[in-house]
């Protein structure tokens, strides 16, 4: 099967009319002397794949999370994952995935209700996009593909499994506003899939509505009866792309992508440890008080820019929230209260009053900062 491609981007040097064709492996062809005039189809540089960390390669905060039935991300980065009602579920980094070739993934999304939980409200993984990653996409067709498989006792009736795609008119409207289905001009298109104990690649193609500014998606599964052993969802692969065609899972590279998920969330913690760990590994000096004259003030950098000024939250070293630890000639400890709070917080970093005792001091904590839709 081949197409036919009208572009800018790979010409004929010798014709101002393109004449080329593009066959579903990705092999171009076409008369003498092409000249190339910029990246060539399907580069990252064209952002094929709107989600970030789709492969859930990225897991900053744990590898496991219990769900709450409050909008929090607490698990892989960029997913924000929840359970209705009374929660009695988990989402945890699996090795189960597909092993089809050419579409090898390292980590899945596992979502499991409790065994023998009697609680059915529903289950909801989703994403949202902020704007800048959006408003192109107006008016165009648009694809979702994902890999997805359930567990041996999945409950949810008919197998089924409800994926949506949001669409909205405003400016980086948050997450709680898009599963509350209040964004502005919030509309929706659906689909239900059928899952098997096997994994499968499913494709769903929508039309954007042309007054699109921002683009969300959520997976729900609604559990019935007596959760059993292993009443899950496992998904992996998740791609949203312009064009009516889902084409193979784009890879970008793990510091590429830790990067893009770091612009929404990062913290001075090692890769994978919860936030509130009692641990020094990592954690910050960032201003010294001499003889107790002066608090000790400091600036943090972030790795990253992020996405707008971000939500600060920080610990001692032995994971006490909002406290300080302090060490010097004397003094020495964790549980200081700070003389006050982060401060001049913007995309960069941020600066900390820190806190002064008698002698020399110098002051250190651990952060999280988050700038989540």
């Amino acid at each position: 099967m081949t197409a036919t491609l009208n572009t800018t981007v790979i010409q004929n040097s010798a014709s101002s009319t393109p004449n080329i064709t593009l066959d579903t492996a990705g092999n171009v062809t076409g008369g003498a002397n092409l000249v190339a005039t910029g990246m060539p189809y399907g580069s990252s540089s064209f952002l094929r794949n709107r989600i970030i960390n789709g492969n859930m390669q990225i897991w900053q905060r744990a590898t496991s999370y219990a769900l709450t039935n409050s909008y929090v991300y607490g698990c892989a980065d960029r997913w924000e994952t929840d359970m209705g009602s009374t929660a009695a579920a988990t989402a945890s980094q699996s090795t189960s995935v597909p092993t089809t070739a050419g579409q090898l993934f390292q980590y899945s999304l596992k979502i499991q209700r409790t065994a023998s939980s009697t609680s059915t409200g529903n289950i909801v993984t989703a994403q949202a996009l902020e704007t800048s990653n959006s408003y192109d996409l107006a008016g165009s067709s648009v694809t979702l593909s994902f890999w997805a498989k359930c567990g041996a006792n999945y409950s949810a009736t008919s197998s089924g499994l409800q994926a949506y795609l949001f669409w909205g008119q405003g400016t980086d409207q948050s997450m709680t506003n898009m599963r509350n289905n209040a964004w502005t001009g919030q509309t929706n298109s659906n689909t239900t899939v059928t899952l098997t104990t096997s994994w499968q690649r499913f494709t769903f193609t929508a039309t954007c509505p042309s007054t699109t500014t921002q683009v969300g998606m959520q997976w729900v599964f609604s559990p019935t009866g007596t959760a059993g052993a292993d009443d899950s969802i496992y998904i992996t692969g998740v791609q949203l792309e312009q064009g009516s065609v889902a084409t193979p899972f784009e890879r970008p590279l793990i510091s590429k992508q830790l990067a893009d998920c770091q612009r929404y969330y990062q913290m001075s913690y090692d890769y994978g440890t919860a936030p509130g760990t009692a641990t020094n590994t990592g954690i910050i000096a960032f201003g010294v008080a001499i003889n107790g004259a002066t608090t000790g003030p400091g600036s943090i950098l972030f790795r990253v820019s992020m996405r707008a000024s971000p939500t600060i939250s920080y610990w001692d070293g032995a994971g006490n929230a909002s406290k300080i630890t302090i060490g010097g000639t004397s003094g020495q400890g964790n549980n200081y209260t700070p003389s006050g709070a982060p401060a001049l917080i913007g995309l960069n970093g941020f600066s900390h009053p820190g806190q002064g005792v008698s002698g020399n001091i110098t002051n250190w904590l651990h952060y999280a900062a988050s700038a989540e839709l």
